[in-house]
């Protein structure tokens, strides 16, 4: 390092320049970075024909105005509350769903960094983020919401002044989400499903306890989902009044209606809360819970898919929409907020040309 830049940086750390005392730490990360660059600069050919005079104003503007951008960086850094400005970013969502699940995005992205400041971060951070996500083997689906979730994230930090790029925008290289094949259950799997979940509330023997309960949650979940279209993400915050009126959160949304006599028999059948049947349910659990059931259906050859919950609101569209071919209709009961959501919708399922 030259003499010239020692000199300064020096004097910064005495706080001759800012007349500011800085700690050993911020005092340290200043000196690395800023050696680099003044050495840099002043071992530049284009500055071999300036005096010496020339040089030091020139190293002293150049040092002086690093350690303005560099000494507010390091501040933001020491004085940052991360877990304030989370939630006063989580905040902004309406949803409780959708402010949940961010979270959970989000604090994914925090732990990656691994103890370094979020205000640290670059292009090449968020690159190797995106490289380390598909490394993990998620689906496309969830590395496109992680990537969406940090960039969200990033422009509330930038909004507020903590950062000044959020490189999570113009990102390169997220993964397409596929075009799937989407299953329809037909009326013989339902009954089918629905008489083999019966049979399992006789479980008698070791685990027959944990059976019936599962098997409780699924018939009634299934009821729900074919006769209402509810996605399965809502049911942690459905609630019911005492007319059978309900309302739930859904994809940052709300949807209300009205269950019919066949889920509120349900409910008194299997002596759930009248008022939050689902309370306590894991929505990632039963989800589990229908997969592990429903593979022994189709490995016995009983059903014809090991269809997921969102196939059963495929079911529920389909047959809504052939009861009265209403497509406004169906879009409200599906909760879509416009009529070319419906539409495509509809079409992917192969009930509209």
């Amino acid at each position: 390092m030259s003499l010239l830049c020692q000199l300064y940086i020096q004097r910064a750390k005495m706080g001759d320049i800012f007349m500011t005392p800085l700690s050993k730490e911020i005092q340290k990360s200043i000196s690395n970075k800023l050696s680099k660059q003044i050495d840099n600069l002043l071992n530049a050919p284009e500055l071999k024909d300036l005096s010496e005079e020339q040089i030091r104003r020139l190293a002293k503007s150049v040092i002086i105005d690093n350690l303005k951008e560099q000494l507010k960086s390091e501040v933001k850094k020491s004085t940052l509350d991360i877990d304030d400005i989370k939630n006063k970013w989580l905040s902004t969502f309406n949803s409780n769903i959708t402010q949940k699940n961010y979270k959970h995005n989000v604090e994914e992205f925090l732990r990656w960094l691994n103890g370094k400041s979020v205000v640290e971060c670059r292009a090449i951070d968020a690159d190797d983020y995106l490289l380390f996500l598909k490394n993990s083997r998620l689906s496309s689906g969830t590395i496109r919401f992680r990537i969406a979730a940090a960039s969200s994230f990033c422009n509330y930090l930038r909004r507020i002044d903590v950062i000044q790029n959020n490189y999570f925008l113009k990102i390169n290289g997220l993964p397409k989400i596929k075009e799937t094949h989407k299953v329809i259950p037909g009326e013989k799997d339902i009954a089918t499903i629905e008489y083999e979940l019966r049979n399992e509330l006789n479980a008698a023997g070791k685990g027959s306890t944990g059976k019936k309960r599962s098997a409780r949650m699924m018939i009634f979940s299934l009821s729900v989902i074919k006769n209402h279209a509810l996605r399965i993400g809502a049911f942690e915050n459905l609630t019911i009044d005492n007319k059978g009126r309900f309302i739930a959160e859904t994809k940052g949304s709300t949807v209300r209606g009205m269950l019919n006599n066949e889920c509120l028999d349900l409910i008194k059948e299997f002596d759930f809360k009248k008022d939050k049947p689902f309370d306590n349910i894991q929505t990632a659990s039963l989800k589990k819970q229908f997969e592990r059931f429903l593979g022994r259906l189709f490995k016995d050859g009983k059903i014809h898919h090991v269809y997921s919950p969102h196939d059963f609101r495929h079911y529920a569209a389909i047959k809504y929409y052939e009861d009265g071919k209403d497509i406004y209709a169906t879009m409200r009961f599906l909760n879509h907020q416009n009529i070319a959501t419906t539409q495509i919708y509809l079409k992917g399922l192969g009930a509209l040309d």
